[in-house]
């Protein structure tokens, strides 16, 4: 069950739809990085957040597009490189802009403006410990690394401590997350 691939019809399905997917997404990653190039913004946190979730979010669709051949797409679609673009695009996107909606609301509703300076140390270890975590996956799909599998081979290892090193940087930015409501003064 486990070493089963994709059958033909979902094959011939995903190619299609990631070529439909890609050009309004690409308009609106255009329409994303034009706002503040043309508006008025503030370095603040939830910025920073949002700069965040359009690099991984613009990273994750550049790989999007490359599953969009369907030579290349046969391929990659059963080994890691499409986790690597689906962690790139759905969990980092969505926990990025949940955490700047956090900062946002957290400093309008409380006037406690001392967070500011964590929340940027929480998104820059956040952002440099996330890349390590996912950026493997898209070597080792091409390496031919598969999914779907109860037991994987002892194979590349140095990109396994790489994503476990990351983990452990996620874990330090939650700490740093949760560090202003458990303070003592």
């Amino acid at each position: 069950m486990f070493m089963v691939g994709p059958d033909i019809d979902p094959r011939a399905y995903s190619t299609p739809a990631t070529t439909i997917i890609a050009i309004p997404t690409g308009i609106k990653i255009l329409n994303w990085f034009a706002t503040p190039w043309s508006g008025r913004f503030f370095l603040i946190t939830p910025f920073f957040f949002v700069i965040g979730f359009l690099s991984s979010f613009s990273f994750g669709g550049f790989t999007g597009l490359i599953l969009a051949n369907r030579i290349i797409d046969s391929l990659l679609h059963d080994p890691y490189f499409v986790v690597g673009h689906s962690h790139y695009v759905l969990p980092l996107g969505a926990v990025y802009t949940i955490f700047a909606a956090f900062y946002n609301y957290y400093i309008f509703f409380s006037s406690f403006y001392s967070i500011d300076l964590l929340g940027r140390l929480h998104f820059l270890v956040s952002f440099l410990s996330s890349n390590p975590i996912f950026f493997p996956m898209h070597s080792l799909g091409i390496f031919g690394f598969p999914r779907r599998t109860f037991d994987y081979p002892v194979l590349f290892p140095r990109f396994h401590w790489l994503s476990s090193a990351g983990i452990l940087g996620i874990i330090i930015s939650m700490f740093l997350l949760i560090r202003p409501f458990y303070s003592t003064s």
